[in-house]
C-alpha cells in the first residue's frame, strides 16, 4: 500500500536546505514571511472581488509556503498586520503576463495582469523559496526553517514572446503549463490560470485547414475546379485549393465567418494549406505566384481577402496561415493584413546546429526568410520543431540549439512561438527536460543554458545527475562530430540506422544508466525519472538487437552484457506499464501498437534467429506503405505486394536497419511477376532499387521493360553492393508518359514477391 501511495504521490518535500539562484545569503533585515514552529505573522491579502487567477495565485502561495515551513498563512480580504498582497492590475503597465514583486515596508506586493499575478507568485516561490516544477509529476518543495525575501526587493519581468507554446506531452497539463509560464492554445488554460485568450477556434486550428474549410470529398465531383490543377488536370488526391477561384474564396470566407460565430471567444482561426505539396498551377494561380516570386503570393492574397471580410464583423479576430514547405518564401509585393498572422515553419532545417550559425543550406534559407517575413508583418508566428517524428524515443541530441534559435526568433520580432515536440505521449527522448527548458527560454532566451541545465539535472535526477550529464555530454559530442561543416544534418525524420548512437556509445550509455539507478535506488521519485529517461537508450539497443533478418555469420551483432533480448523486452514492457500515461513511440499511426506487439512476443520467447549466408524476406513480413498484399499461392509465403500499376511512386519494401550483415558485398534481388496489357504498347514494367536516405544517393537499381520480362514469377538482380543501415530497398510499377496515357500502356498489373539478400557468391539457387 505504501509503495502504491509513493507511486501516485509524486510531489517531493526535500528534507535538505537547498540554495537556489536568487536566494543568496540573507541579511537580518530580510523579511521573514513564515518561520517553522512559530505562528503565522503574515497574511495573504486578497480582495473579495478578486479574479479567479488572483484567487488561485493566493492559494498556490499559501500551499507552497505551508509545504516549505508547515506554516499556513491565512488568506483574508483585509488585515492590520503585515501582508503579502495579491493584486491583479489591468492598467497595461505590466501587460497580461508581466508582473512586479516589491517589498513595501513590512508588506509584499505581487501585482500583474490576469496571468502575470500568478507568474509573480511562482517567481517569488522559485527564486526565494527554492520551489521547482520540473514536470507535471515532479514538483520540488524543499523543507525550510524560514521563507524570507530581501527587504529591498523590487523585481519586474515581462515575457520575451507574448504567446509561448510548447507541444510536448507534459506541457499539455494545464497546472504545469501555468507554473512554467506557457499560455498558448495547446495548454488548455482555465480561468484560474488566467484564461485562454490565445485559443484557436474549434475546427480551425493552427495548421492544415483547407480540407476542413472546403472538403474535397464533398465538392470535387461537382466542382473539380475548386481544387489544384497539377500537370494540366484537377487532382483529388493530395490536393490544395485553387486560390484564385472566386467561388472558393466565397465558400471559405463563409466557413470562417461561421466558425467565428460558433466560437466567438477564440482569437485565432486557421486558414492554411494541407500537409502535402500539390499547390495549384492553373493559369491564374501560376500568374499570381510568378508575379510575387513565391507560392506564398496566392496564399497571402487569398487569406488577406478573407481577413478583410472578417475585420468588418470581428475586428479583434486574427486569421492565421502557414508559410510552410512550398509557401515559405515571402511574396515580392503583397503584405499580410494587420489581422493576418503568418506562421513560418522550420520543417526542413537541421536541428543539430543553431539556425543562425549553421552551414546547412536550409538553415541559411530559413534565416533569410524569417528576416524577410519580419519586414512584412508585425504579427509573425514561428513553428519550430524539437523532436524526431519517426521515433519519439530515439535519441535526438538537439538541446544545444534551443537558446540560440529562440534568440533569433525574438530578434526578428516573432510574437507567437510554438515549439513542437512529442505531444501525444510522455517519456520521449528527454521529454521532460526539453519541455521545461523550452518553457524557461521562451520566457527569457537570454538566460544561461548551462545554469538552467544544471538546475534541472540536480532537481529532476538528484544524486543521479552526474551520470545523466555525462550521457548528454557524450551524445552531444558525437552529434557535433557528425554534424560539423559538410557533415550530416539532424532532421525531423531521423532514422534509427542514421543515429549517431553507435554500439560503443550504447554500451557506455547502458553503464551510465545503471550507475544512475544505483545512485537513487532509495529515492522513489528520482528512480522513476531515471528509469523513464533511460528508455531512449534501451529503445536504440532493442532496435539493434531485434532484427528479424540475418545474413551474417554472427547473429548477435550487439549484445548487452548480462541482458539477452528476452530480458531487454521485459525491461521495456516494465517501463511502458509503469508510465502514468500511455507512451507513444512515433507520430505515425500503428507504430506504437506494432512495437508493443513485438516486445511482448520477444519477451515470451528465447528464440534467436540463426545466422545465414542468404536470407529471403517475404512481403507478409514487412509493412508496405500502401499495405496492398494479395493472396498468391505460387510464391513462398503465399502473399504478393500489388501496388496500383497507374502510380509509379516508390514503395518501401525493406529497411536495412532490420537486417544484420557484415562488411562484405551482397547480391540483392527481387521476385517479380507482370501481367501484360493485351495489345499494349511496350513500356517500362517495373523498377526497383536500393536508396541511402542518410546520404541521399541511389546505390543500385534495376528497370525492365515489359518485353524484357519473362512470363510468370522470376528473379531480377537489383545489384551487388555493401549494405548500410541507412539504406532502403524500394519497388515501383513502371513509369509512363502521363500526358499521353492515363494508365501504363504496357502492363495491367505488377506483383512483387520476396526480396533476397545473399553474400556475394553465396546466393540461393532460385528456380
Amino acid at each position: 500500500m505504501l509503495a502504491n501511495a509513493m507511486r501516485l504521490r509524486l510531489t517531493i518535500y526535500s528534507a535538505l536546505a537547498v540554495i537556489f539562484p536568487g536566494a543568496g545569503l540573507l541579511a537580518e533585515s530580510d523579511l521573514v514571511l513564515a518561520e517553522r514552529g512559530r505562528p503565522a505573522c503574515y497574511s495573504i491579502l486578497l480582495s473579495e472581488d478578486a479574479s479567479a487567477s488572483a484567487r488561485y495565485a493566493a492559494e498556490e502561495l499559501r500551499d507552497h509556503i505551508c509545504g516549505m515551513t508547515s506554516v499556513l498563512l491565512p488568506v483574508v480580504p483585509q488585515t492590520e498586520g503585515p501582508s503579502i498582497r495579491i493584486i491583479q492590475t489591468d492598467d497595461g503597465q505590466n501587460g497580461v503576463d508581466g508582473f512586479r514583486i516589491r517589498a513595501d515596508g513590512q508588506n509584499v506586493v505581487v501585482s500583474g495582469g490576469c496571468r502575470g499575478v500568478l507568474y509573480g507568485v511562482y517567481e517569488l516561490l522559485e527564486s526565494f523559496g527554492g520551489c521547482k516544477w520540473f514536470s507535471s509529476e515532479t514538483t520540488i518543495i524543499p523543507k525550510r526553517d524560514a521563507f524570507r525575501i530581501p527587504a529591498a526587493l523590487d523585481r519586474k519581468e515581462e515575457a520575451a514572446f507574448p504567446v509561448r507554446e510548447v507541444l510536448w506531452f507534459d506541457a499539455g497539463r494545464s497546472d504545469f503549463a501555468a507554473r512554467v509560464r506557457l499560455n498558448g492554445s495547446y495548454h488548455r488554460l482555465g480561468l484560474r490560470h488566467g484564461g485562454d485568450e490565445f485559443r484557436f477556434g474549434k475546427g480551425l486550428g493552427p495548421c492544415h485547414t483547407f480540407d476542413k474549410l472546403l472538403p474535397v470529398g464533398k465538392h470535387f465531383d461537382l466542382h473539380p475546379e475548386y481544387f489544384s490543377e497539377v500537370d494540366g488536370g484537377r487532382v483529388r488526391e493530395h490536393t490544395q485549393l485553387c486560390l484564385t477561384n472566386p467561388d472558393v474564396l466565397r465558400l471559405v470566407t463563409d466557413a470562417v465567418l461561421s466558425a467565428i460565430a460558433k466560437d466567438p471567444n477564440a482569437r485565432y482561426f486557421g486558414v492554411s494549406q494541407n500537409d502535402w505539396m500539390g499547390y495549384c498551377t492553373c493559369e491564374r494561380c501560376r500568374a499570381v505566384d510568378e508575379e510575387e516570386g513565391s507560392h506564398a503570393g496566392s496564399v497571402i492574397r487569398f487569406v488577406n481577402a478573407i481577413a478583410d471580410e472578417v475585420a468588418k464583423c470581428y475586428p479583434e479576430k486574427v486569421v492565421q496561415t502557414l508559410a510552410y514547405q512550398y509557401s515559405r518564401k515571402p511574396p515580392r509585393k503583397v503584405r499580410p493584413r494587420p489581422n493576418v498572422m503568418v506562421c513560418l515553419c522550420s520543417y526542413e532545417c537541421d536541428f543539430a546546429n543553431p539556425l543562425k550559425t549553421s552551414w546547412y543550406e536550409e538553415n541559411r534559407r530559413f534565416c533569410d526568410e524569417i528576416a524577410a517575413w519580419a519586414g512584412l508583418t508585425k504579427n509573425l508566428m514561428v513553428w519550430d520543431y524539437t523532436t524526431n517524428y519517426r521515433h519519439y524515443l530515439q535519441p535526438f541530441p538537439n538541446l544545444g540549439v534551443f537558446r540560440e534559435n529562440l534568440r533569433l526568433f525574438r530578434k526578428c520580432g516573432a510574437a507567437h512561438v510554438l515549439e513542437q515536440g512529442a505531444y501525444s505521449g510522455p517519456h520521449a527522448d528527454f521529454a521532460e527536460l526539453k519541455a521545461w527548458l523550452l518553457a524557461k527560454l521562451l520566457w527569457n532566451p537570454e538566460q544561461s543554458f548551462e545554469v538552467l541545465l544544471e538546475d534541472f539535472l540536480a532537481g529532476y535526477y538528484g544524486a543521479a545527475a552526474p551520470f545523466v550529464k555525462r550521457y548528454l555530454e557524450e551524445l552531444a559530442s558525437l552529434q557535433k562530430q557528425r554534424s560539423g561543416v559538410g557533415g550530416l544534418p539532424l532532421l525531423l525524420f531521423e532514422d534509427i540506422g542514421a543515429s549517431v548512437c553507435d554500439n560503443a556509445f550504447l554500451e557506455r550509455a547502458i553503464d551510465l544508466w545503471r550507475q544512475a539507478e544505483r545512485a537513487v535506488r532509495e529515492d522513489s521519485l528520482r528512480l522513476k525519472n531515471v528509469r523513464m529517461s533511460a528508455l531512449s537508450t534501451m529503445f536504440m539497443v532493442f532496435s539493434r538487437q531485434a532484427r528479424n533478418v540475418w545474413v551474417t555469420r554472427t547473429p548477435e551483432r550487439f549484445v548487452i552484457p548480462g541482458m539477452n533480448r528476452r530480458k531487454l523486452a521485459h525491461w521495456l514492457l516494465d517501463r511502458f506499464e509503469d508510465s502514468r500515461y500511455p507512451i507513444v513511440v512515433s507520430e505515425a499511426q500503428g507504430v506504437t501498437k506494432r512495437f508493443l506487439e513485438k516486445i511482448k512476443s520477444m519477451s515470451e520467447s528465447e528464440q534467436i534467429i540463426g545466422a545465414a549466408d542468404c536470407a529471403q524476406v517475404k512481403p507478409i513480413d514487412y509493412r508496405f506503405e500502401s499495405d496492398l498484399l494479395k493472396d498468391d499461392g505460387f510464391i513462398e509465403g503465399g502473399k504478393a505486394f500489388v501496388p496500383s500499376s497507374d502510380e509509379w511512386d516508390w514503395q518501401q519494401v525493406l529497411k536495412m536497419d532490420d537486417v544484420a550483415f557484415d562488411d562484405v558485398e551482397y547480391d540483392v534481388s527481387i521476385q517479380v511477376k507482370i501481367e501484360r496489357r493485351a495489345g499494349g504498347k511496350d513500356n517500362e514494367a517495373f523498377w526497383a532499387g536500393v536508396y541511402d536516405y542518410a546520404n541521399r544517393k541511389e546505390c543500385a537499381n534495376v528497370s525492365r521493360r515489359a518485353s524484357d520480362c519473362v512470363d510468370g514469377w522470376a528473379w531480377y538482380d537489383i545489384g551487388r553492393l555493401r549494405l548500410s543501415e541507412t539504406q532502403r530497398i524500394w519497388v515501383a510499377p513502371g513509369r509512363f508518359d502521363r500526358k499521353e496515357f492515363t494508365f501504363n500502356p504496357a502492363i495491367r498489373e505488377v506483383r512483387f514477391g520476396n526480396v533476397q539478400i545473399a553474400r556475394a557468391n553465396n546466393r540461393k539457387e532460385n528456380e
